[in-house]
């Protein structure tokens, strides 16, 4: 893969069990974008740079189970991660100079799990998580070095927030 100038990078739509690992996306519509049942996939260390949307879009409430780890995502337009889906890891990583929310939930996401992502340079008018559905219960930021802005909407959702040098 390594797609340049397309609408996507890479686009998975009911896959299983696939690893994407060390690519360069540049210039797309949506970097890396998991559409309907795309489930236990792996994504390592992928770089994504100006995509005019999103860099890492999870569209599909059945976006579940999958892992990002180290992803680096520079100069979106729009969001750095969106994720409608359920039990996704997002670990470590760099989203700079998002033009809208670094990381947007909406939909029918929860119990995904944040683990130190680095967020930088996000649109001052925006926000660098944006909870924009109640149906956040079991999300876990875990030892996210900066969250400057961010939003919840709705009521009742619960997040957990955990500094690990505390315990």
């Amino acid at each position: 893969f390594g797609g340049s100038g397309s609408a996507y990078g890479i686009l998975l739509s009911s896959s299983f069990g696939n690893r994407i690992v060390n690519n360069s996306i540049k210039f797309s519509d949506r970097g890396i974008q998991l559409s309907t049942n795309t489930v236990n996939n792996t994504f390592l260390e992928n770089i994504i740079y100006n995509s005019i949307e999103t860099g890492i879009d999870l569209s599909s409430s059945t976006s579940d189970n999958n892992t990002f780890q180290n992803n680096k995502i520079e100069l979106s337009g729009k969001r750095g991660y969106r994720i409608n889906g359920k039990n996704n890891l997002i670990f470590g990583g760099i989203i700079n100079s998002s033009g809208e929310d670094a990381i947007l939930l909406s939909g029918s996401n929860r119990n995904n799990i944040f683990i130190n992502i680095t967020l930088t340079n996000t649109n001052k008018s925006f926000y660098d998580i944006n909870f924009s559905s109640a149906g956040i219960n079991g999300t876990y930021l875990i030892d996210m070095p900066h969250i400057g802005n961010y939003s919840f909407t709705g009521a009742g959702g619960i997040v957990y927030f955990k500094n690990s040098q505390y315990g």
